[in-house]
């Protein structure tokens, strides 16, 4: 087996509009992307104001190369965290953002509903209050993405985002992310090169290969040279 850190190949956070009730915030079309110069943010908020309640949602999406590593068996997420309102739970769902599937294209604010919510790939955790690397442990569904050669994801608060669970007023919570030098977001897998095998040719001394099978009982599959060539 061998680990490789992969940093997101693009990330940024969302955030709605301003609505007078949860089903609007929560199932916004389109939303605001935050500066990838600044925190990025997951929050719920629900306000109440004089002309009545509001309500606003923030995700923070991410998206991952995994094509060149095969054989995946693990995924560990690593957040720069910053500071954190409230007493919350986040999970890490699949996206459809940045395009979908292939080259990430660049987020837009219409990536914003661009949430599987049902499928996540991490377990609920709770954000590092006191700042620095947030590591979270990905699911058996988080490895099965990863072996399609991408992950997209996307960060939201889990009780009241994910489930879709109206949250009472008042209400503050947020999470920031801040990524950028000298740690950024990036996962960590565990994986098993494919062996090489030996390529030396299909026969040794006029012997097929297929009829040999191994050499000094060591099978030609975990076999790349003989004699260093």
């Amino acid at each position: 087996m061998a680990i490789a850190t992969i940093p997101a190949s693009a990330y940024g956070s969302i955030t709605s509009n301003n609505y007078g009730n949860w089903g609007a915030a929560q199932g916004s079309a389109t939303g605001t992307i935050q500066s990838v110069n600044t925190q990025q943010d997951i929050q719920v908020s629900a306000i109440a104001g004089a002309r009545g309640n509001t309500y606003r949602v923030s995700r923070f999406f991410m998206w991952f190369d995994t094509s060149p590593y095969p054989n995946i068996t693990a995924v560990e997420y690593y957040f720069p965290a910053g500071g954190q309102a409230g007493n919350a739970e986040y999970i890490v769902d699949e996206s459809t953002a940045f395009g979908g599937s292939g080259a990430p294209s660049p987020l837009v604010g219409n990536d914003f509903p661009n949430v599987q919510f049902g499928q996540p790939t991490t377990g609920p955790f709770q954000w590092n209050a006191a700042g620095g690397i947030l590591n979270v442990s990905g699911t058996i569904y988080a490895v099965t993405l990863a072996n399609t050669g991408t992950l997209n994801n996307v960060i939201v608060d889990f009780n009241y985002d994910d489930l879709n669970n109206p949250p009472p007023v008042p209400t503050t919570i947020w999470a920031d992310v801040v990524p950028g030098e000298p740690i950024d977001v990036y996962i960590e897998i565990t994986y098993t090169p494919t062996p090489t095998g030996w390529t030396g040719g299909s026969n040794i001394n006029g012997i097929a290969l297929a009829d040999l099978g191994s050499m000094n009982g060591i099978p030609f599959t975990d076999i790349s040279s003989i004699n260093g060539i």
